[in-house]
């Protein structure tokens, strides 16, 4: 008995501009939930939804688990990141233990964007993509590891570079901040750096370093508030 494929049933959909422009963002942020596209993208959560529907079942994104009540996350399928080749990005693994810190980031970076709305972005796998370019041979040989990075790049209508940074709980290794700034001192690229920690004891410490250090690049703060953080993350908190 001979088998039909499923795809056979399916309206005759096309992919859009914009349709493009969705699957290319999830892959620089790795995974979005459905209300972050919504806001981006569409003037309403309904069409958002249904859109996205349409994407999955065209194949190019895929629903993430995610340990907590929250709006559907997605991420990019292998057929999605065929259809943007000229992100040279390709899809990941989510990895549960970083979802928290990722969908906060995106967060920040909606609040720093809307700002400066003539600003750019450059994420974290962006950033990851261009290291390890650069680190391999004519061959495709990785010469070396990928070199320290921000969470992101806020880049100014001027050109100037700002580094973001988003800590949501104090590293084991306290050492581990100084060694970070000592290597924000190096970079001198990068005009700002801009450290969001909602923790006061933590900024207060970061703060500490970094006038022992003489560091007057560092703007040092809470989160931003009226953001969609995820359950649990609180913009400013007094320990």
């Amino acid at each position: 008995m001979k088998k039909h494929s499923n795809l056979r049933h399916l309206p005759r959909w096309r992919t859009t501009e914009r349709d493009l422009a969705i699957i290319g963002e999830v892959l620089r942020w790795q995974q979005l939930t459905t209300r972050q596209i919504a806001r981006w993208f569409f003037d309403s959560p309904r069409t958002a939804t249904n859109r996205i529907a349409v994407l999955q079942a065209l194949g190019y994104l895929r629903t993430i688990d995610i340990p907590w009540r929250a709006p559907a996350l997605v991420t990019a399928t292998p057929k999605g990141a065929r259809a943007r080749p000229d992100l040279r990005l390709q899809p990941r693994r989510s990895e549960p233990g970083r979802l928290l810190h990722d969908q906060t980031v995106v967060e920040v970076a909606a609040w720093l964007l809307e700002q400066d709305q003539q600003a750019g972005w450059i994420t974290e796998r962006e950033l990851l993509r261009d290291h390890l370019e650069q680190a391999r041979d004519p061959q495709g040989r990785l010469l070396r590891g990928p070199a320290r990075r921000p969470d992101g790049v806020l880049i100014r209508r001027t050109g100037r570079m700002e580094a973001v940074e988003v800590e949501l709980s104090p590293k084991r290794d306290r050492t581990e901040y100084d060694h970070k700034l000592s290597w924000y001192m190096s970079q001198l690229h990068f005009a700002q750096v801009q450290w969001f920690i909602p923790s006061s004891a933590l900024r207060d410490r970061l703060t500490r370093v970094a006038n022992t250090l003489h560091m007057t690049r560092i703007h040092i703060s809470p989160l931003p508030v009226g953001q969609d953080y995820p359950p649990g993350v609180v913009p400013d908190r007094h320990r």
